[in-house]
């Protein structure tokens, strides 16, 4: 059993210069948002958080930074808004050998949580992606690697991809479909605003990105009847607005395959040029019933903040 340790709790953070938590904007309901203060947790930073999950057995949820660390975060909640987050315990990802993962391996951005909601305690298991050399590892909450995940054969190699930091951002899992993920921007083959999404099982879809500058996709969130939960990021300069978008696709058997592109509903368009206070959010999980979490990830840049939100989809 991990020792609990004393953490700065997350502040009250105004995400829009209009809106409150309990507001409503385009299809989604603020629930809301906790600045997450630098500090340190068994000896890790928690900062760079990129991916998010919820684990509704253990009552906890995981975040993952870009270097490898997973934390075990404890949320508190009020009338179905965000109010409090705690940092209960840091660990390193570990590799075969049960050693930390080593510089070149651990650039970890996307993660989803496995019979997380079975009713079974300790049995969750983390599906975990990575960037640099891109694959999808298998891993306990305790940062146990428990094996991988055969990626097709479009995403093995790092060549294929537009940059070696353009790689797999997100992944998601559908008892259907099976391991869902997609690089950040398309592959060099395909259009730039052109995502494909891959299925493990060989399948794939295909969807236009929202219409903004180098918009791209850094994490999904698999949902009933097929649909898939998209969050994008467009962001070309400090001179130019970042915009986060959020996006339900529908992977039906029309685009499968490639045939036309998915149908995209844009539930939120948050631009920082329109009065949103918003961050680099990468990381997405889904909670209970129509909630969810984001996260963003402060680049460990003092300018930049670590933001945990909390939204319900209308």
């Amino acid at each position: 059993m991990l020792a609990a340790c004393s953490t700065l709790a997350g502040m009250q953070y105004p995400l829009s210069d209009s809106h409150n938590p309990g507001d409503s904007f385009m299809q989604i309901r603020l629930r809301g948002t906790l600045h997450m203060p630098f500090q340190e947790v068994d000896g890790f930073k928690v900062t760079e958080l990129s991916a998010l999950a919820w684990d509704e057995d253990a009552q906890l949820l995981y975040a993952l930074n870009d270097r490898g660390t997973l934390f075990h975060l404890r949320v508190t909640m009020e009338q179905q808004t965000l109010q409090k987050v705690e940092v209960l315990h840091a660990l390193p990802l570990r590799d075969a050998k049960a050693q930390p993962l080593t510089r070149g391996w651990r650039d970890s951005e996307g993660m989803v949580a496995l019979n997380a909601n079975n009713g079974i305690a300790g049995d969750t298991e983390l599906l975990i992606a990575f960037e640099v050399q891109p694959r999808i590892w298998r891993y306990n909450p305790q940062g146990k690697r428990l094996g991988e995940v055969t990626l097709p054969p479009d995403l093995q190699d790092i060549r294929n991809y537009r940059d070696k930091n353009k790689a797999l951002e997100s992944v998601a899992w559908n008892t259907e479909l099976g391991v869902l993920t997609t690089p950040e921007l398309p592959l060099s083959a395909l259009p730039k605003n052109r995502t494909r999404l891959y299925s493990t099982n060989g399948t794939f879809w295909e969807w236009n990105t929202y219409p903004a500058p180098e918009s791209a996709v850094v994490a999904l969130e698999a949902l009933p009847q097929h649909r898939l939960l998209v969050l994008e990021r467009a962001f070309t300069s400090i001179w130019k607005p970042l915009i986060i978008s959020l996006r339900e696709v529908q992977l039906t058997d029309a685009c499968r395959g490639g045939q036309q592109a998915c149908a995209v509903r844009n539930l939120a368009v948050l631009d920082n040029s329109q009065g949103w206070l918003i961050d680099n959010f990468e990381g997405l999980t889904h909670h209970q019933g129509r909630f969810f979490f984001t996260v963003s990830d402060d680049n460990e840049n003092g300018l930049q903040r670590t933001l945990l939100s909390y939204f319900e989809a209308l």
